[in-house]
């Protein structure tokens, strides 16, 4: 056997072996009330056919406890059914409509959005509107300012939310000021400004959705920074080799990514943890995920 074929043996048993314990950790992820979520395209050789294909790695966190990525060759809407099936709670996402229609759908789910995203697109605005652009993304960064005094002061989640209502809600009131003034200036030509302020004023109540409660986070940027180990990995081996085998490689992901969320060595991890799944017993075995296992 070549050993590229190892390789794939190797990676094809452990994800076997860590099965019980990923969907484990799927399971707990669902049921913790607060999901962000999010996508990242990967490509994989598909058949005899000459081009690549492109698939996706689809990713819910659930911020503070555990990282699930799951592979899925298409980017449609229904995926997200059977991606968080059984969630309810607090569901935060960028702009993407997937999100916003299973919302809608589903009461038991409620959508917030993405500061970060926001801040982006009025970023991309600058050189077509230096001003307007840069008191926009002012006034986002406030948000931020206050964010980080309450980190460092560790404030609970109780007290959060308090404290957004006295000092977070007045800044969001400005930037809606300014959305509507700026909503009505027909001197603003249709360029990135204003693809900004579409974008802004449609995601608005999920916007403020996210500043109603104390334990969410202004915007999914942990989350995002989880899949950049994923593509650096994707520059280097290029595609996945079979559509097949992307389902076991979001499974090895989703170890090593939670593994860093709890500031675990992986190779520790996995060596200690694969050690106690073989023989494979199918059993979830709640101790060895990462949160709780003991180094």
């Amino acid at each position: 056997m070549s050993g590229r074929g190892k390789e794939t043996c190797a990676v094809q048993r452990m994800s076997e072996w860590l099965r019980p314990l990923y969907e484990f950790m799927d399971k707990r992820a669902k049921a913790s009330g607060y999901l962000q979520i999010d996508e990242t395209f990967i490509k994989y050789i598909n058949g005899n056919k000459p081009d690549a294909g492109q698939g996706y790695f689809w990713a819910i966190h659930a911020p503070g406890q555990s990282i699930v990525l799951k592979w899925i060759d298409n980017r449609r809407h229904e995926n997200v059914e059977p991606l968080i099936k059984g969630f309810e709670g607090i569901l935060q996402s960028d702009g993407y409509a997937a999100y916003g229609n299973y919302a809608e759908n589903h009461p038991e789910v409620t959508l917030t959005a993405c500061w970060a995203h926001t801040f982006r697109k009025f970023r991309d605005a600058i050189d077509h509107e230096p001003t307007h652009a840069k008191a926009m993304m002012r006034l986002i960064s406030d948000l931020y300012e206050l964010e980080e005094k309450w980190d460092l002061a560790d404030v609970s989640p109780s007290k959060r939310k308090l404290l957004r209502v006295a000092e977070s809600i007045p800044i969001t009131k400005k930037i809606k000021a300014k959305l509507d003034a700026y909503a009505v200036d027909m001197t603003i030509p249709k360029n990135d400004f204003r693809v900004a302020l579409n974008y802004t004023i449609n995601q608005w109540p999920e916007l403020l959705e996210c500043l109603k409660h104390g334990h969410t986070r202004l915007d999914t940027n942990l989350l995002e920074s989880k899949f950049r180990p994923t593509k650096i990995g994707a520059k280097n081996w290029m595609f996945i080799g079979h559509p097949d085998a992307g389902q076991k490689s979001a499974i090895i992901y989703s170890m090593l990514q939670t593994c860093t969320i709890h500031r675990i060595n992986p190779y520790h991890y996995l060596t200690d943890v694969l050690a106690k799944l073989v023989p494979h017993d199918g059993r979830p075995h709640e101790e060895l995920l990462p949160q709780n296992w003991n180094q």
